[in-house]
């Protein structure tokens, strides 16, 4: 077995892709990568977190993005969400399948 038996996944820091590119590298495809942080307004936000975009977020390896203030400061949450789901998806579908 490898050294990560009992790891489902880890977790990546989407506010940088080229670091994703090499977690992916590191736990090769049998494992998942979650990613925080996702906002689809990228950069500071007002305690000095730093956002990562979910569609760079998944074209760089992350299988799935962790929203928050994205979408419950949003002034509309449901649209939010939808947003938050295409730019997921298109990426994911980019990435698989080469497109």
């Amino acid at each position: 077995g490898s050294i990560h038996d009992g790891v489902f996944g880890f977790i990546g820091n989407g506010s940088k892709p080229e670091d994703l590119k090499n977690l992916r590298v590191q736990v090769g495809q049998g494992k998942l990568i979650w990613t925080p942080g996702g906002n689809l307004e990228t950069g500071a936000g007002k305690l000095g977190q730093r956002y990562g975009n979910p569609y760079d977020a998944i074209k760089s390896g992350s299988d799935g993005i962790i929203v928050g203030s994205g979408i419950y400061n949003s002034k509309d949450r449901i649209e939010s969400a939808k947003a938050y789901a295409k730019a997921s998806w298109d990426a994911l579908i980019e990435r698989e399948y080469n497109v």
